[in-house]
């Protein structure tokens, strides 16, 4: 104890710790993926931070989730953050305590505050589609304006929406059963795929699936274009 503690004290750096946690949460980490490169002895190139344990770097971020630094998906059961208007004490202990070990490590995610996690049955809201802006009809040299459209005719409909489609975390031959319920084939175009991907096709979808290692669960939402 002694030497963890001298350790702690004149080794450990609060700052780069923090750093590191924020760059993991901004990129949705799990929580095993970020005490494991902890482990290693460095991390995205710099000097190491030293190790002082899994509950002693999980009481860290759960004092960075405290601080309002954070966000902690916990499996998809509960989001811990800090509340509008608490302190730091009130909020750390609320959520002191909650973090698992183990397998429930890969299934708790690091976020960046404000983040909303998945949870069963709710799907992300639909984006907001603008209605195409019709120019006025162009008007000749001292002439009348030349009617494009006829009057009463209906203008050109819009573009069809988006068909949002989510799932709480799933393994990936869970998630491969969603997608066919979705109606998604190998021709349909996805926008906004929530697995780091802006975009990519159903045979892209099913592919990168097929290839996600298994025993760890994962969130999937994403825009299925429209025919």
């Amino acid at each position: 104890m002694a030497i963890q503690a001298k350790i702690e004290n004149e080794l450990f750096v609060s700052e780069d710790f923090e750093e590191v946690t924020l760059t993991h949460a901004t990129a949705s980490s799990s929580l095993a993926k970020f005490i494991g490169e902890l482990q290693e002895p460095t991390i995205g190139g710099k000097h190491c931070l030293p190790w002082l344990g899994e509950v002693a770097a999980k009481e860290k971020v759960l004092h960075l989730c405290a601080a309002g630094k954070l966000a902690i998906n916990l499996r998809g059961l509960e989001l811990l953050q800090a509340q509008p208007g608490e302190t730091e004490d009130a909020a750390w202990m609320r959520i002191k305590g909650k973090l698992g070990s183990g397998k429930e490590l890969e299934q708790t995610i690091l976020l960046m505050p404000g983040a909303t996690p998945l949870s069963g049955g709710t799907l992300p809201p639909p984006p907001h589609v603008v209605s195409p802006v019709i120019p006025p009809p162009p008007v000749p040299p001292g002439g009348t304006p030349v009617e494009i459209f006829v009057p009463g005719k209906p203008g050109p409909p819009p573009p069809p929406k988006p068909q949002p489609c989510g799932t709480p975390p799933k393994t990936p031959m869970n998630l491969l059963g969603e997608v066919e319920k979705w109606g998604i084939s190998a021709a349909t175009n996805l926008t906004n795929v929530n697995i780091n991907a802006s975009q990519m096709t159903g045979a892209q979808l099913t592919e990168l699936l097929k290839k996600l290692p298994d025993g760890v669960t994962y969130s999937l939402n994403l825009d299925k274009e429209m025919p």
